[in-house]
């Protein structure tokens, strides 16, 4: 009889710790993945007035937008059920040019929320219609982005830099494509 209440405690234990263990495989079955892209437009307006630095004649703009994830219907449906975030693609492309086309020189893409950001640098970027930027992760950025998103709060997109010349206006679209995880179950 010993042997027999053993064994019916011993599988009382098992079952239970399988249970456990496999409740978070149910919860995760019930993940929700979507795509999405959120959007940023810029629109950056270079003055007539130039510096002049070393032998060249520079115009300067700086330009900021801030983005709300929450604008998105889907994330918004999810939001208070967010797992994360997994950042695909982020891409600038410039929509339309008044005054072009320009050179960017030097240039730096910035996305940030309180103390994290993404930075990407932009040199010698011929500023025309249809242009895109490939904003890549050679050095971790889309790491950080994902700490930025993850921060489930608006962030600011934010443009700067000095171009070869002034009076230009232009349209810079910022998209981050993602992938939104999210549980209707957490």
């Amino acid at each position: 009889m010993k042997t027999f209440n053993k064994i019916i405690i011993g599988v009382v234990m098992l079952t239970g710790i399988i249970s456990l263990a496999s409740c978070d495989k149910i919860e995760s079955l019930a993940d929700v993945h979507f795509d999405t892209n959120l959007v940023a437009d810029l629109n950056v307006a270079i003055s007539g007035e130039s510096k002049k630095s070393t032998a060249t004649e520079s115009y300067y703009f700086n330009e900021s937008v801030s983005v709300d994830p929450r604008q998105d219907p889907d994330i918004d449906k999810y939001f208070d059920k967010l797992k994360g975030y997994k950042v695909n693609k982020v891409t600038g492309t410039i929509k339309s040019v008044n005054g072009g086309p320009v050179t960017i020189l030097n240039g730096n893409l910035t996305i940030m929320s309180g103390d994290i950001s993404a930075t990407w640098e932009v040199k010698d970027f011929v500023v025309k219609q249809g242009a895109t930027l490939t904003l890549g992760n050679e050095n971790g950025q889309w790491d950080d982005l994902q700490k930025v998103l993850d921060e489930k709060k608006a962030f600011t997109v934010t443009v700067e830099g000095a171009t070869d010349k002034g009076g230009v206006v232009f349209l810079l679209s910022v998209d981050i494509d993602v992938t939104v995880t999210a549980n209707p179950l957490k």
